[in-house]
C-alpha cells in the first residue's frame, strides 16, 4: 500500500475489469495490518516509520509502519476511479504491550482508529466502504501474531461497534467483519481455509490437487448461508513462484470458487489482488505490474457465474469438474452458464444440452501448465490500449453444434442469455 503506484496503467485497467458493471470488493489488510499506525496530520505520501523494518520480536518478522493521510487520499482516489468498495483491516494491537512472541496484555486503544474514521467522514470517504475488520489472525489459540482471548476480542469489538454506532446511522453504517483467523469450530462468518498446495514442486501436484478438491468439496455441503471465504491464495508465505502465478493455478482457484459458491458462500477473497506470487497481478522487477493467468479466469467467473450455482454432473468422469449457474438479470433476461474444468491431459467431448448453437464459448488454454500465457479461444489474452478495461466479449465465439471439445488441462465457460425469462 505504501509503495504501490496507484496510477499504474495495468493496475487501473485490471481493477476496472474486475469491478465490472457493479463494483469490486478490495480487502486492505492481512499480515501487517496490526503493525500499521495512522497519522492523519501527515499530508505527505509517507510518515514515520517508513519503510517497515525487520524486527525479530514480532512473529511476522517486521516492526511497525505508518499510513499517512496523504497516502490514504491517493488510495481513495484510486478506489473511486476503478469502482472498488473497501473492506478495511484495522490495527487491533494499538495500546497493547508485548510480553512474549505471542503474549500481549492491555486494552485496544481506539483513538487512532476513531480519528481516522472522523477524517473519512469529513472527506466523504465512507461511500467507498463496504466493511471494517479488526485484527488479523490474533484471536484464540491458533492466533499467529497474538493469541487474544474471547473476552479481549469481545471488548475490542464492542469498542469498535460503539464508534461505528455513534458516528453512523443504520442507513450508512459500514459492516463489521470478524474475528478473523483460524477457527477450531466454524461459528463465525469469515474464516480461512488451509492451503491446498504444498510449497515444494512435486511431479504429481496436479493429480493431488484434483484429489484434494474432490475430498474437500463435501466439507462445505451444510454451511449456513452468508459465510465468506476471507483469505486464500493457494500456497502460504506469498505463494510459490511458477505454481500460484502460472496457468495451473486456475485448477485450484476457479474450481475452489465453484465449490464455495455451490455450497452457499457469499464471497471469496483472493490473496492477493497484487503482491507476492499468489496475486491476480504481480510486481515484476523489470516489467513493472504484470497480469497473472488467474486474472482472466477471475473476470470470466465474476461476469458469467452469477445467480444460483450448482454442481453439474460429470457422468462418472472424476477428471471433469463442472458447475452450472443461472440468474435473472436486472433487465429481465435469463442467463445461464456452464463451467468445465478438464484435469486430464486428454481432450474430452462435453455435452452442452440445453444451450443453443448460438451460445458463447470461452475456452482457456496455455502452452503448458507452468506457462504465464493464457489463450482464450486460441487468441492470446492481453490488455487493450489504456484506459480501456479487459473485456471478455473481445474473445467470444459461438459454441456451434454437437459436443464441445475441451483439450487436456484447459477449462471453459459456455454461456447464453435469453431475451425472455425462464
Amino acid at each position: 500500500m505504501n509503495e504501490l503506484d496507484f496510477e499504474n496503467e495495468f493496475l487501473v485497467q485490471a481493477a476496472k475489469s474486475l469491478s465490472g458493471n457493479s463494483f469490486g470488493l478490495l480487502r486492505v489488510g492481512g499480515t501487517l495490518q496490526d503493525h500499521i499506525h495512522y497519522n492523519m496530520s501527515a499530508t505527505s505520501q509517507h510518515c514515520e516509520p517508513f519503510p517497515i523494518s525487520p524486527e525479530g520480536g514480532r512473529r511476522s518478522g517486521f516492526g511497525d509502519g505508518c499510513f499517512s493521510k496523504g497516502r490514504q487520499d491517493s488510495f481513495f482516489q484510486f478506489v473511486e476511479n476503478v469502482g472498488f468498495k473497501v473492506i478495511f483491516g484495522l490495527n487491533a494491537m494499538v495500546g497493547r504491550k508485548q510480553n512474549g512472541p505471542t503474549s500481549w496484555t492491555g486494552k485496544w486503544n481506539s483513538s487512532e482508529t476513531e480519528n481516522m474514521i472522523d477524517d473519512w467522514i469529513k472527506q466523504n470517504r465512507m461511500r467507498n466502504f463496504f466493511a471494517l475488520e479488526l485484527g488479523n489472525e490474533i484471536y484464540g489459540e491458533s492466533g499467529i501474531e497474538a493469541k487474544l482471548s474471547v473476552e479481549e476480542a469481545v471488548e475490542s469489538f464492542s469498542e469498535l461497534w460503539r464508534i461505528v454506532n455513534e458516528k453512523f446511522s443504520s442507513k450508512n453504517r459500514p459492516k463489521i467483519f470478524g474475528p478473523y483467523g483460524y477457527l477450531l469450530e466454524l461459528t463465525s462468518c469469515s474464516y480461512l481455509v488451509f492451503y491446498l498446495l504444498e510449497l515444494s514442486l512435486q511431479s504429481n501436484i496436479f493429480s493431488n490437487l484434483n484429489n484434494c478438491l474432490n475430498r474437500k468439496a463435501s466439507a462445505f455441503d451444510n454451511l449456513p448461508l452468508g459465510v465468506w471465504m476471507g483469505e486464500t491464495g493457494g500456497a502460504y508465505n506469498s505463494g510459490r513462484n511458477t505454481i500460484t502465478n502460472r496457468f495451473m493455478s486456475a485448477f485450484w482457484y476457479i474450481d475452489w470458487m465453484g465449490v464455495m459458491a455451490e455450497s452457499g458462500h457469499k464471497a471469496f477473497c483472493r490473496q492477493t489482488f497484487i503482491g507476492g506470487n499468489y496475486g491476480l497481478l504481480q510486481v515484476d522487477l523489470f516489467l513493472g505490474v504484470v497480469v497473472n493467468p488467474d486474472f482472466y479466469g477471475a473476470v470470466l467467473f465474476k461476469e458469467l457465474m452469477i445467480g444460483k450455482i450448482y454442481k453439474a454432473s460429470n457422468n462418472g468422469d472424476s477428471s471433469i469438474h463442472q458447475y452450472y449457474s443461472e440468474a435473472i438479470l436486472t433487465n429481465g433476461q435469463y442467463q445461464k452458464t456452464l463451467l468445465i474444468l478438464n484435469y486430464s491431459a486428454d481432450k474430452k467431448q462435453i455435452s452442452f444440452e440445453g444451450f443453443k448453437e448460438s451460445a458463447t464459448k470461452y475456452i482457456l488454454s496455455s502452452p503448458n501448465l507452468q506457462s504465464d500465457k493464457v489463450f482464450i479461444n486460441q487468441k492470446q489474452a492481453t490488455f487493450p490500449p489504456y484506459p480501456n478495461p479487459f473485456k471478455i466479449s473481445d474473445y467470444a465465439q459461438p459454441v456451434g453444434s454437437g459436443k464441445l471439445t475441451v483439450a487436456g488441462h484447459t477449462y471453459a465457460f459456455i454461456t447464453e442469455t435469453l431475451k425472455t425469462e425462464k
